[in-house]
């Protein structure tokens, strides 16, 4: 299955643009794990070289663009405090598009409010993680129906 995984990153680097490393390696602990299991995986960050320097926005949303399109289904981390506005917008494309949405967010986090009405509705499934071994897990589980 060809998916989209998104975060929001820009609250997770350093002045100079560059990602945190202990956030760099949970994104990468959940894009291994789905690799592992025979997924592919686009996501930003990585695309971007971990940097959020790399691209002007008209070219990082143009590539959003193409690989939302591309992509079987969304996961992306959400958190309500605040919600990323970046990740929100991807959400609401995956879903005008038909595309399968997963919502993933660390147990200690409030889902954002529309993003309940997202999964009460029945228009996204929602995993709550602990641990990234624990995510890793859940994600093999949810998209192996």
């Amino acid at each position: 299955m060809r998916l989209f995984l998104a975060t929001s990153f820009s609250g997770q680097t350093t002045p100079d643009g560059k990602v945190h490393e202990s956030f760099r390696r949970d994104v990468e602990a959940i894009i291994n794990g789905l690799l592992n299991a025979g997924h592919s995986v686009f996501c930003a960050v990585q695309a971007e070289g971990w940097d959020v320097n790399t691209l002007r926005p008209e070219q990082a949303f143009e590539m959003d663009l193409r690989e939302l399109n591309e992509a079987d289904a969304f996961i992306g981390f959400v958190t309500a405090n605040p919600p990323s506005a970046g990740v929100q917008f991807e959400i609401g494309y995956s879903l005008a598009k038909g595309k399968r949405v997963v919502l993933m967010r660390h147990e200690s986090d409030k889902l954002p409010y529309m993003n309940i009405g997202l999964v009460n509705s029945g228009n996204a499934i929602e995993l709550q993680y602990e641990s990234m071994d624990d995510l890793v897990q859940q994600l093999k589980s949810e998209l192996s129906r």
